[in-house]
């Protein structure tokens, strides 16, 4: 599959990819592949937006998914959840904590 480019995306495409550049400040690789069927990439940021009405705070989801990324070795999604991790105010300290399943939060 190849990547969509954002700036050249018309209708549904466009309209979603915008909203993730809006949401994100850029657009993942990963979102761009999903934009070759509007409907998986809709299907995706939905699932992703309902899980922002968890009990788990986004801090927390995104350690979460730091330390599946380490402990899958997906180079991609550590680098892009330590990313959204740095976004989202984790220190380098909580980061790397994330990557060995340690945090201060009990839960």
């Amino acid at each position: 599959l190849t990547t969509i480019d954002p700036a050249s995306a018309t209708g549904k495409t466009k309209e979603l990819l915008d909203a993730v550049q809006s949401k994100l400040g850029l657009v993942p690789n990963m979102t761009k592949v999903m934009a070759n069927s509007p409907a998986v990439l809709e299907s995706y940021l939905a699932f992703s937006g309902a899980l922002g009405h968890s009990s788990i705070n986004a801090k927390l989801r995104e350690q979460i998914a730091i330390v599946t990324a380490q402990s899958t070795a997906c180079s991609y999604c550590l680098s892009a959840h330590t990313a959204i991790g740095k976004m989202l105010g984790l220190s380098a300290d909580e980061l790397a904590s994330s990557r060995k399943a340690g945090s201060t939060q009990a839960k």
